[in-house]
């Protein structure tokens, strides 16, 4: 118990120097694939992806409600203008049947443990297993 605890956290310190690397290196967020299989389905070019129903504001209501459209956008937009409003992008299988990646603020990451921690721990326990991608350079970091 004691020797996996260790793991986790040795882990936890590289993940963390990765996300304060990519940060200072300009990237606003990450894409972590569930797998290498779903990335290929999706055509291996996060540049070229193109994300279905992505809410987009347009602007305020005089409410001070958000409002908006639905629309088609590249996958590092998509993930950006999610972002304006929750701090995780969900990208769906391209048979819409499961996760494929997920997508995190990397000011997020860095300004909430918890976000953090919940990131790591998809990747120690295997629900992503990668690759990691930066956005927006759509570089793989990891």
């Amino acid at each position: 118990m004691e020797k996996q605890k260790d793991m986790l956290t040795s882990s936890y310190e590289d993940f963390r120097n990765l996300v304060k690397t990519a940060h200072q290196s300009g990237e606003h967020s990450l894409l972590i694939w569930k797998n290498e299989e779903e990335r290929a389905n999706w055509g291996n070019n996060e540049e070229k992806m193109i994300v279905q129903g992505v809410w987009v504001k347009e602007g305020i209501g005089s409410d001070s409600e958000p409002y908006g459209q639905w629309a088609n956008m590249e996958l590092p937009y998509a993930m950006k203008n999610v972002f304006e409003y929750t701090g995780q992008f969900k990208l769906a299988s391209v048979k819409g049947n499961g996760l494929a990646a997920m997508g995190f603020k990397i000011d997020n990451l860095l300004a909430n443990e918890g976000h953090m921690m919940f990131a790591h721990r998809s990747l120690f326990f295997k629900h992503l297993r990668g690759p990691i991608i930066s956005i927006p350079s759509c570089k793989v970091i990891g």
